[in-house]
C-alpha cells in the first residue's frame, strides 16, 4: 500500500499488503479481510482468490505471479493434496519482467494508489515532503497515546492530523481494511474502458458498462453464481 494504518497490535504505523483478484471477462474486482494484511503470506494471497469463490464461484484457471507464497506444494505442486488438485484450479504464471501480463491488476494498483490520495497517510508520489514528516511525527504520537488509552488526546491528535495531511486518518487497522473493501466495491460500479458501451439508464448518454452491469448482462444471458461456503471455502 501507499498509505500507512495502524498496527493492529502495536498500534505502531505501518503499510501493508492488499491482494486482489480480478475476472477478466467483467473486469470485477474481489478482496476480502483476508487478502488485506500485514506482509506477503500465503494466507494473505491466498485471500484474494477466496474472495472470487466466496462471491461469484471457483475459477478454472488463476493467474498470479511467481511468488515463492504461490509456488510450492501446499498450493501448486502437490499433486494430490494441493489446492490446485484438489480443487481443479489452474494456475498460470506470468512471465518474470513482463508486467504488462499482468495489466488487469497493475491497472487496479494504480486505481488504489490513485485513491490512496484522500488519506492524510498517503505516502506515494505527489505527497509534499514536509507533510509526510509531520504527518509521522504526529502518527507516533497517536501510537503512544493510543498505548495510554487518552482517547481525548487521540482524538485531537488525529483530527490534526487530517488537517495537516488534508484527509482521512485511520483510527485503527479495520478502518483501513473497510476503506480498501469499499474503494473495491466503488471500483465495480464505475464505468471501465475495457467495458463494452451502453446509454446510461439515467442520462441516456453513451459511456462504458460497470463491472457489476457486465456481470448482471451474463446472469441475464443464464450464468449463475456458484459461490463456496462452509468446508469448501
Amino acid at each position: 500500500t501507499k498509505f500507512y494504518a495502524p498496527h493492529p497490535i502495536s498500534g505502531k504505523w505501518v503499510t501493508g499488503e492488499v491482494w486482489h483478484s480480478h475476472d477478466v471477462a467483467t473486469r470485477k474486482a474481489y478482496v476480502s479481510e483476508r487478502s488485506i494484511g500485514l506482509s506477503e503470506s500465503t494466507t494473505v494471497i491466498m485471500g484474494a482468490p477466496s474472495a472470487v469463490c466466496a462471491e461469484d464461484g471457483e475459477p478454472l484457471f488463476w493467474q498470479t505471479d511467481n511468488t515463492g507464497a504461490v509456488k510450492n506444494d501446499r498450493i501448486e505442486f502437490d499433486p494430490v493434496a494441493s489446492m490446485a488438485a484438489r480443487r481443479s484450479i489452474e494456475i498460470v504464471h506470468n512471465i518474470p519482467g513482463n508486467s504488462q501480463a499482468n495489466g488487469i491488476a497493475e491497472s487496479f494498483n494504480r486505481y488504489l494508489q490513485e485513491r490512496a490520495k484522500e488519506l492524510a497517510t498517503y505516502k506515494g508520489d505527489g505527497q509534499d515532503a514536509k507533510t509526510q514528516i509531520r504527518i509521522h511525527k504526529i502518527t507516533n504520537k497517536l501510537t503512544k497515546v493510543a498505548s495510554l488509552a487518552d482517547a481525548a488526546e487521540f482524538t485531537r491528535l488525529r483530527a490534526e492530523a487530517e488537517k495537516v495531511g488534508a484527509g482521512t486518518v485511520f483510527a485503527c487497522w479495520s478502518d483501513a481494511v473497510e476503506w480498501v473493501k469499499r474503494v473495491v466495491a466503488e471500483f465495480n460500479d464505475r464505468p471501465h474502458r475495457s467495458l463494452p458501451k451502453i446509454a446510461d439508464p439515467e442520462t441516456g448518454k453513451r459511456r462504458h458498462m460497470t463491472p457489476n452491469e457486465r456481470l448482471a448482462e451474463f446472469m441475464a444471458d443464464g450464468w449463475q453464481r456458484k459461490p463456496l461456503s462452509g468446508d469448501e471455502l
